[in-house]
C-alpha cells in the first residue's frame, strides 16, 4: 500500500502487517510512505497461511521518504527454535530480518566467525547476490560496499563455543613424564 503524502501514526495506533512469504506486496504487506512517516503506537506483525520464516529471510515492511519517531511497541510472532527477529534495521531501512542468534552480520557462511571465507562469499556475489549467505549483511537485498564495510568491521570476530575436549596443561604432561620415569627407575632397582 502506498501513501503519496505524510503519514502520522499516533500513540494509540496499531499498525498490523501480515507475512505469508518472502515476496513484498504479494506474500507480505509493505507500507510505502512517499513523504514523512511519523511513527508511534504499535507495530504488530503476524504470520499467515502456515508460513514459517527461515534464517536469512528479510522483510522490507516499511519504506518512507523521511522518518520521525519510533513505534512504542513491537509485537512480533514467535519463530521456530533457534531463530530470532533482528529489528536493528527497522528504523533505518524498514526491514525485519530472521537470524540465528549469535551469528555476526558478516558471518556469511554462518560458521560462527568472520574470516576470509566470508570475504570469498561476498566477493563471489558482489553486485548480484541478495541473501545473507551470498554476502548481504544489512538485509537490503543486495551485496554491495556497505556489506563489505560490515565484514571489515567484524573481521576476526567469533562466537565462543564451550570446548568438549579437555586439553592437559603443559605442567600436567611434565608431571606424568616424571612419574613414568620414577616408575621405570623403581622397577629396575
Amino acid at each position: 500500500m502506498t501513501f503519496a503524502n505524510n503519514l502520522y501514526f499516533g500513540n494509540g495506533t496499531n499498525v498490523s502487517l501480515e507475512i505469508g512469504g518472502v515476496t513484498a506486496g504479494t506474500q507480505y504487506d509493505r507500507l510505502t510512505i512517499v513523504g514523512n512517516a511519523s511513527l508511534s503506537g504499535t507495530l504488530e506483525v503476524s504470520l499467515i497461511g502456515g508460513f514459517n520464516p527461515a534464517a536469512g529471510h528479510t522483510f522490507a515492511l516499511l519504506d518512507w521518504g523521511t522518518r520521525s519517531g519510533t513505534f512504542s511497541s513491537l509485537q512480533l510472532p514467535a519463530l521456530a527454535a533457534g531463530l530470532a527477529w533482528d529489528t536493528s534495521l527497522l528504523y533505518s531501512t524498514g526491514v525485519l530480518k530472521v537470524v540465528t542468534p549469535g551469528l555476526f552480520a558478516a558471518d556469511f557462511d554462518e560458521d560462527g566467525d568472520v574470516d576470509g571465507n566470508d570475504l570469498v562469499r561476498w566477493r563471489t556475489h558482489f553486485g548480484a547476490g541478495t541473501t545473507h549467505m551470498q554476502g548481504n549483511s544489512d538485509g537490503d537485498a543486495d551485496v554491495d560496499g556497505a556489506d563489505f564495510l560490515t565484514w571489515q568491521r567484524q573481521l576476526g570476530s567469533a562466537t565462543t563455543f564451550a570446548s568438549s575436549t579437555a586439553a592437559p596443561e603443559p605442567v600436567t604432561a611434565l608431571m606424568l613424564a616424571v612419574a613414568a620415569a620414577g616408575m621405570i627407575v623403581h622397577r629396575r632397582s
